[in-house]
């Protein structure tokens, strides 16, 4: 098994809701390069729109706070504002519990390239995948009307603490799954070398960061053993970006910008969990963070874990929501079965194909989005799915990976030719 690590973390990658949009840029049939797939997804989160007067003043401060002079020029005393990138409109919202993470022309590759990287298009020829289609389904209704030329709805508004506004915490702990389907090792360690000196308040992206050459030897020693060719670069690769940290990291500690490597490694491990909910940011413009007694009990659970993809498939969902502050309920097989039935429906190929393990994963985010406490981990669903094939093995069919594990799945009646 690869070595789970985003080895080419950039400050860029703060908002997931940005590989939303990468998502639905995406084609399901159309190849393109990474320039075109970045070309498209900057259409959604870059298209302009006037500023409703009733926001007026919160995005004139977002733009002045955050000194976006670059984009639209030095406003001085002016009340009157520009055209408005969509992105900041998002990000000015108050609500939002980071006021960065807007992408400009330098990294607007950069989304593109993780959203690969996590699974949502496909890396060769960035054409949108099972996963892709799962994110996209969730949110069609809101892409619909951003397609329309709307503002809203804020892609970047996954968990808020505001009781009257809807939570996607489904789309959250989707997310989440890709992120540490792809980065779970390297987090771990990076988490575990953070907690290691009990640093639940008051820290920084600049302190987290400071542990990190302690992440990569941490990771690098588990590795030691292996004879694997691809595990020995790896090795030589995490060594490498320890003593990058540790030479080009200042004496005097500095929470804002972001070039350095000690930045860019954090920003990855911190700030898209901020939008999960499972990181506070203290700060909407300062990289300032705190946790609760729930949301330390994630890390230390992901710190902790032997293995990466039983944490995914065993305990993700009900140690995010006792995260986000949820007592999780477990919910039947019948059930189970009712809402992965109702994913296959909107993953299918037009051959009748669709991921079992997206096809789950998508019924658990729509499940989790209703709001309230039920849930079920990706093992019950491909469980469950197991079960139904061997009671209607006519209609339910799957091939089996080498681990034993469903890969794709087919629901219904085949038809004779």
């Amino acid at each position: 098994m690869a070595t789970r690590w985003v080895s080419f973390a950039r400050v860029s990658m703060q908002r997931p809701g940005h590989l939303v949009a990468v998502a639905a840029a995406a084609s399901e049939t159309v190849p393109t390069n990474l320039a075109g797939l970045a070309r498209e997804y900057a259409k959604v989160v870059r298209h302009r729109h006037e500023v409703d007067e009733r926001r007026a003043d919160e995005v004139l401060s977002y733009v002045r706070t955050l000194r976006l002079w670059k984009r639209y020029g030095k406003l001085g005393e002016a009340t009157q504002l520009p055209p408005i990138e969509r992105q900041d409109l998002w990000l000015a919202d108050p609500e939002l519990p980071s006021a960065t993470g807007a992408v400009t022309d330098e990294v607007v590759d950069e989304l593109p390239q993780l959203g690969a990287s996590l699974g949502l298009v496909r890396p060769h020829n960035f054409t949108r995948n099972d996963r892709g289609k799962a994110i996209v389904a969730l949110y069609r209704a809101d892409l619909a009307r951003l397609n329309a030329g709307k503002s809203e709805p804020n892609l970047f508004r996954l968990v808020t603490h505001r009781t009257d506004e809807r939570q996607r915490r489904g789309a959250a702990c989707l997310l989440a799954h890709a992120l540490i389907e792809a980065d779970g090792d390297f987090a771990s360690a990076a988490w575990a070398a953070h907690l290691a000196h009990g640093k639940r308040d008051g820290f920084t992206r600049a302190s987290f960061g400071e542990a990190l050459p302690s992440a990569c030897r941490r990771l690098a020693d588990g590795l030691a053993r292996s004879q694997l060719t691809a595990d020995r670069l790896v090795i030589g690769r995490l060594d490498a970006l320890a003593r990058h940290i540790e030479e080009k990291t200042p004496s005097t500690e500095r929470t804002w910008g972001g070039g350095r490597p000690r930045d860019q490694v954090a920003t990855l491990r911190l700030e898209p969990y901020v939008d999960f909910g499972l990181i506070t940011r203290t700060s909407r413009t300062d990289y300032r963070y705190s946790l609760t007694g729930q949301q330390e009990r994630f890390f230390h659970t992901l710190a902790e874990t032997p293995d990466i993809a039983a944490f995914l498939s065993t305990q993700l969902v009900r140690a995010y929501l006792l995260a986000v502050g949820i007592t999780p309920r477990a919910i039947d097989a019948d059930e189970i079965w009712q809402r992965v039935e109702d994913a296959y429906s909107q993953l299918r190929s037009g051959l009748g194909y669709a991921s079992a393990a997206e096809v789950v994963l998508l019924a658990i985010a729509i499940l989790l989005d209703e709001g309230g406490e039920s849930y079920f981990e990706l093992a019950d669903g491909l469980d469950v799915l197991r079960a139904r094939q061997r009671e209607r093995p006519a209609e339910i069919r799957y091939g089996v990976s080498r681990t034993g594990e469903p890969t794709y799945i087919r629901i219904g009646k085949a038809t004779r030719s």
